[in-house]
């Protein structure tokens, strides 16, 4: 099953990640989906559009997956899939408050993700004007927007991610190094084992 982050169950057993969990790919890649209707067994990537779920108890709401796991369109693999519930706007806005977007601020990415939601997440794939004109933007915040996200294609959507589950940027750095978005399968196997190389 994939990982509930309302649940407070947790093993109890704390595990070292072996060397060749850590070996393995440390890609940030990771995508975006929502499911809207959970018969159809389908849901909607931020970037590759319609996906097919091939895995156990699919859920209504908002999920990342290792992209890496996407064949097809299609996902199978559930230790690859975290459900998120409501969209990471939380993570968004404070990635969108960092430093990579000059200009923005605090103040201004958590008044537009307030006020657009999850479409401030859809209209980042695009162009400056598109994200201009969807959210109603000055040019050159969104011009900011536009080149903050497109300086880090593969990592956008996995720091959202890491700030919506509450890491802070040093632990985020281990992360990267130690596993990318492969985090996402230590999480729903073994949480525990993250203890021994994430600072706290």
């Amino acid at each position: 099953t994939t990982t509930d982050l309302s649940s407070d169950e947790a093993p109890t057993k704390i595990k070292k990640i072996k060397k060749t969990e850590k070996a393995q790919t440390t890609s940030t890649r990771m995508e975006l989906f929502e499911v809207t209707d959970t018969s159809s067994e389908k849901g909607f990537g931020i970037s590759f559009g319609t996906l097919r779920l091939s895995f156990p108890q699919i859920r209504k709401g908002w999920y990342a997956v290792i992209e890496s796991e996407i064949e097809k369109r299609e996902v199978k693999n559930n230790d690859a899939v975290i459900y998120l519930g409501a969209p990471p706007l939380k993570g968004l806005a404070a990635y969108l408050a960092s430093a990579k977007f000059k200009g923005v601020g605090a103040v201004t990415s958590s008044d537009l993700v307030r006020t657009h939601k999850v479409d401030v997440l859809r209209a980042m794939t695009g162009s400056s004007d598109f994200i201009k004109e969807e959210l109603g933007l000055k040019e050159e915040v969104s011009k900011s927007l536009s080149a903050g996200w497109s300086s880090s294609p593969t990592e956008n959507v996995f720091t959202v991610v890491m700030n919506e589950l509450g890491f802070l940027d040093m632990q985020i750095k281990e992360i990267v190094k130690n596993s990318g978005a492969g985090i996402i399968t230590n999480l729903n196997k073994n949480p525990f084992s993250l203890v021994k190389f994430l600072p706290r």
